[in-house]
């Protein structure tokens, strides 16, 4: 195999990959033998379609190529599935690995330029056409044209309100992190939904210690957004049975306490059935 990948220096700053150096060439094995470019292939005894960032490989070849042990082999890409950096299909013998955002992260530097210069051709021909407009109706369409092309993603704001729900002090220049947010935005999530989702999470997440840690950019705004923003958050039962004569008076410590505890905490808050609860998103 021939050419070159970009590794970004933020990769010594990944507690993940830094852990071990077993770790680290696991990861830069998948990047290398990802393929950049859409090709064919055997898995599972048919012929599909690789994208990019996408490779077959197995824990033996790997084992074989690194010279680490099969078990931690397995047990590594295990772990990069569970922190959202790969996805794994498996059969017998092979398995099918994603390396996820590979293709934005990849992307050649001239591609990058071209897009840019192409962007900037296009609106200073926007704008030199309408200077030559008098209208004010067209004047007031070539503003909303720039608003359109430029809007901002709200990378601050949104840093900003994980730092004060978490306590924490994430940086709204680190590369990943501004990668995860854009990608999202692409989807059309927007600041509030990702508030929902930082609130819903930090919620049930913050007073668990093994759970807390994940409070961070790379889980709460990776694949599985779209679900947690979905999530309703999980309230006490005081406010289920506050309202009612007949439960108000098991408020009290030997009901709450009790054997029923774990249920009580795991339970979700009943809301009256509406038209997405039915499964019709508005």
């Amino acid at each position: 195999m021939k050419g070159y990948i970009k590794l970004y220096r933020s990769m010594l700053e990944n507690p993940l990959l830094t852990k071990d150096s077993d770790y680290m060439a696991i990861w830069v094995y998948l990047l290398l033998n990802a393929t950049h470019a859409q090709i064919t292939a055997m898995f599972k005894g048919e012929i599909i379609t690789l994208k990019e960032g996408q490779l077959i490989t197995g824990r033996k070849s790997i084992s074989k190529k690194l010279n680490i042990n099969e078990t931690k082999v397995q047990r590594v890409l295990k772990r990069l599935e569970n922190e959202q950096q790969i996805e794994q299909q498996t059969s017998n013998r092979k398995r099918l690995v994603t390396v996820v955002n590979f293709k934005t992260y990849q992307q050649s530097e001239q591609q990058s330029e071209q897009q840019v210069n192409n962007k900037r051709t296009t609106s200073e021909q926007q704008v030199n056409t309408n200077k030559n407009v008098k209208n004010v109706k067209n004047v007031k369409n070539v503003k909303n044209v720039k608003k359109r092309d430029f809007g901002d993603i709200a990378y601050s704001e949104i840093i900003k309100y994980l730092n004060n729900k978490t306590e924490k002090n994430f940086k709204t220049t680190t590369a990943k992190t501004k990668e995860l947010i854009k990608a999202r935005w692409n989807e059309g999530q927007r600041l509030d939904d990702f508030k929902k989702v930082i609130d819903t999470k930090t919620k049930e997440w913050s007073k668990d210690p093994k759970m807390a840690k994940y409070l961070r950019p790379e889980t709460l705004f990776g694949t599985k957004f779209e679900s947690y923003r979905n999530e309703e958050t999980k309230k006490p039962k005081t406010k289920e049975w506050s309202k009612d004569p007949k439960m108000a008076k098991y408020l009290r410590p030997e009901t709450l306490f009790g054997t029923k505890f774990e249920s009580y905490r795991n339970e979700e808050t009943k809301k009256p059935k509406s038209k997405q609860s039915w499964g019709i998103e508005l």
